[in-house]
């Protein structure tokens, strides 16, 4: 069962009142002592000790603890004296009903209750004349005890309620920014996947009734490609579940072990050439070409980088028709470069299903990846027929975790 708010301040709120009860009721009796027409100190003690307690629940009932307090307050005034430290409970109130209640509501409650000590003090009064002639300072002072400690309160409740909105603002671009993040690596995970066991699904077929013998390959590549999906999923989701899971893994590890899908590391660019195959055995011709020296490069920027090649060749797979690919990648000092082009239809002749759409998921996810690490992104036509992608994904100081060099 869920605690309400206020219960966890409620020990801190009865020891700030058995505190505020003692000293208080302590100046009452040294004040009272030194007063020359004997007041009664047992009375006067106890109306603190009642207005000390009432505000020991300020917190889970605003309104009823304020009344309490001016209440006590206009009988200590009418049975004591018209002054005293239980003056300063009443104040200490307002500044609370202000803080915990909306404006319009604390503002009518607090001063309905200044009015009502002031009523208090006016009646106490020797004679009529007494507080005719007291009025004129009366007056500012209750206005001043009514603003200063309710505008001290909404100016601690408006900061709070800021903090609270920010944060909850934050959370919400939190949990936004992992909807993003979980949409795009599954659509790129799934999406190729599924565009490579469509194209393979589409030769067994073509070849089943001819010649049976041939759908073999094709079917072991379906095969094959769904096992890979399936592990790169379960993968990419054992990271969501624990952030302190390293992202990636690869780069002088050890193979992963098959009987443990969940610890398999996400991709990287060294395992390029795995994914060049695959394309290759879907039917698109693919040259991967690699300049410089792999480095330590960070890990995200390692991942984002093998799924923007991963998509880009989707596209091709998808869209480009009987066409070639080549993929080159450049490691420079602080920078990793990446360009995948196709040689597909020219811009002009390409039909409605033979280039990817501006609009497409998979060319937002891929500006997306590049630009979340301070990257460039750009795609487009080719001038002389089919599709590029161009990417630069810098590092250096990055707080990611890096891997050893290849």
């Amino acid at each position: 069962m869920r605690r309400p708010p206020w219960s966890q301040a409620l020990p801190a709120d009865l020891g700030l009142a058995a505190v505020l009860g003692l000293v208080g009721s302590a100046a009452t009796a040294g004040m009272l002592s030194w007063h020359p027409a004997g007041a009664p100190v047992g009375f006067a003690v106890t109306l603190v000790v009642l207005a000390a307690a009432a505000l020991a629940v300020r917190r889970i009932w605003p309104t009823a603890s304020l009344i309490a307090v001016a209440s006590v307050l206009g009988v200590y005034v009418l049975g004591v004296l018209p002054f005293g430290p239980v003056m300063f409970f009443l104040l200490f109130s307002l500044f609370s009903t202000a803080l915990w209640l909306p404006a319009r509501e604390s503002f009518g409650w607090c001063a309905l209750a200044v009015t009502a000590v002031l009523t208090a003090l006016a009646l106490g009064a020797p004679s009529v004349d007494a507080a005719l002639e007291a009025a004129p300072f009366a007056l500012p002072m209750g206005v001043a005890w009514l603003l200063v400690p309710w505008s001290l309160g909404r100016l601690l409740r408006m900061r709070r309620d800021s903090v609270r909105r920010e944060r909850d603002d934050e959370l919400r671009r939190h949990a936004f920014e992992e909807r993003l993040r979980i949409a795009r690596e599954v659509h790129d995970v799934v999406g190729h996947s599924l565009s490579v066991i469509n194209m393979q699904a589409g030769v067994a077929l073509h070849v089943l009734g001819k010649r049976p013998e041939q759908a073999a390959p094709a079917l072991e590549a379906i095969k094959a490609t769904s096992k890979s999906a399936l592990e790169e999923l379960r993968g990419t989701l054992a990271v969501f579940r624990d952030p302190e899971r390293p992202v990636e893994g690869a780069g002088g590890g050890g193979p992963a072990d098959p009987s443990d899908d969940d610890r398999r590391p996400l991709p990287g660019l060294d395992r390029l050439p795995e994914l060049v195959t695959a394309t290759v055995a879907a039917g698109l011709a693919v040259r991967l070409e690699v300049e410089g020296e792999r480095g330590a490069v960070p890990a995200m920027v390692d991942h984002a980088g093998y799924r923007i090649v991963q998509e880009s060749l989707t596209n091709a797979l998808r869209h480009a028709g009987p066409a070639t690919a080549r993929v080159r990648v450049a490691y420079h000092a602080g920078a990793v470069e990446i360009e995948v082009a196709d040689t597909g239809a020219a811009a002009g002749d390409a039909g409605p299903g033979e280039a990817p759409a501006p609009g497409g998921h998979g060319l937002l996810g891929m500006r997306e990846r590049a630009e979340s690490l301070g990257g460039r992104f750009e795609a487009g036509p080719r001038p002389g027929g089919g599709f590029a992608v161009s990417v630069r994904l810098p590092f250096g100081g990055d707080p990611y975790d890096t891997e050893d060099g290849a």
